[in-house]
């Protein structure tokens, strides 16, 4: 290896770091405190290896002195540490052992000229942690992506899915009181989705897809869009709204990646955040001759579909994931971030199916994991009559703020 001041090296089977004297490099064992150079033993580059990820981050743990480790996150080549001051239990992140403001001297003023605005309605221990981290990233050159699942997690999903909702509008409006052969073949499709009755599972997932198909992407998105602007008005979290504002603030690409099809949420989602239609991305499905088929395009993205998306679609790995379930569980872990959690779950107890999550709730399970817990209000507008009602579809637990 080419040895460099401040690499961490393992030296005899001990993991270290590597200081210079004068003429020599030097090998500083962890945890060996402080001391003369003529103490320590110099080294060459034939004398250690570099040390492994793990090990790096072990040393980082063990010698960090100024609070209480939370996590340590490991962006490209950078070591972000999360942790709670011991004096005044607030919690920061710093860039390795460097104070920010120390690093911050080394760049032009500029470069730091971006704003976080407060996000009313979470606490000031929420907004702090998300602003220490965005401010570690403001020396990055590379790509600062971030992603949000949709429903539930930027826009309410009660008392019933968006999705849902345009699909049985359109069908009462359109199909309901038909008699032939198309009208017939869509309706069955939403009978078997309805005696599936799990709405969040692969095979109704794709069944809504199979209603689309025939339809031109314009027409699904006007689907979507008048859906919304009917019945989901005033359902975007303004939270999840300004989060995203200072995300755009600080340099990052925001992606929405949802398990609804991704025709029927593009309009509506890139005009209320701000963001490109190319960059909302759901279930998709093979287009010919202008009109949607039914061939899905893989990876789902439900489950651990969603996890596959991001490196088949986004090619990048995300600084920060947010989600709201336990079908975000896989995505949430592909953050080498922040992960944020909307309206966590506290009331099921998971099971083996769902792998680390087995024996907690969804918001146990993040709260050990460290990540960022929020909450949205999502509840129920009586004055709104939704067509899902009708062909009795569960409905989803209210979340008032």
């Amino acid at each position: 290896m080419n040895m460099k001041y401040g690499d961490i090296v393992v030296y005899k089977n001990q993991i270290g770091t590597v200081v210079k004297s004068e003429n020599d490099f030097k090998f500083h064992p962890c945890n060996y405190g402080r001391c003369y150079f003529s103490e320590l033993n110099t080294i060459t580059d034939s004398d250690v290896r570099e040390a492994t990820h793990d090990e790096k981050l072990e040393l980082i743990e063990k010698e960090f002195t100024w609070g209480n480790v939370i996590k340590i996150h490991c962006i490209g080549e950078y070591q972000i540490v999360e942790y709670i001051d011991k004096r005044d239990k607030k919690t920061f992140l710093i860039h390795q052992f460097l104070f920010i403001i120390l690093l911050a001297t080394s760049y032009p003023t500029s470069v730091f000229s971006q704003t976080y605005r407060k996000i009313a309605g979470w606490s000031d221990e929420v907004n702090n942690r998300i602003e220490s981290f965005l401010n570690t990233t403001l020396t990055m050159n590379n790509r600062k992506v971030a992603v949000f699942d949709g429903d539930g997690t930027v826009i309410g999903q009660v008392p019933y899915y968006l999705a849902d909702e345009a699909l049985y509008r359109y069908a009462d409006k359109n199909y309901k009181d038909r008699n032939d052969p198309q009208a017939k073949s869509k309706i069955a499709i939403l009978n078997r989705m309805v005696k599936d009755g799990n709405n969040v599972g692969k095979a109704y997932v794709e069944d809504r897809v199979h209603f689309l198909a025939g339809m031109t992407p314009a027409e699904i998105m006007d689907m979507g869009y008048e859906c919304y602007l009917d019945s989901y008005q005033g359902k975007f979290y303004p939270e999840m709204k300004q989060l995203i504002a200072n995300l755009k603030e600080y340099g990052f690409e925001v992606w929405i990646l949802t398990a609804s099809p991704e025709f029927l949420y593009q309009k509506f989602l890139a005009e209320e955040l701000g963001l490109p239609d190319t960059q909302i991305l759901g279930v998709k499905s093979v287009v010919a001759n202008g009109r949607l088929t039914d061939e899905i395009i893989m990876p789902i993205p439900q489950d651990d579909g969603k996890a596959n998306v991001i490196p088949t679609f986004i090619k990048a790995r995300p600084l920060i994931v947010g989600g709201n379930s336990r079908g975000d569980m896989d995505m949430l872990n592909q953050s080498c971030g922040l992960k944020i959690v909307v309206n966590p779950d506290d009331t099921t107890i998971r099971g083996k199916e769902d792998g680390p999550m087995n024996g907690y709730t969804v918001k146990q399970y993040w709260e050990k994991e460290g990540a960022v817990i929020v909450k949205c209000n999502d509840v129920p507008n009586p004055e709104i009559k939704f067509h899902t009602e009708s062909w009795k579809i569960r409905t989803n637990k209210s979340n008032p703020q």
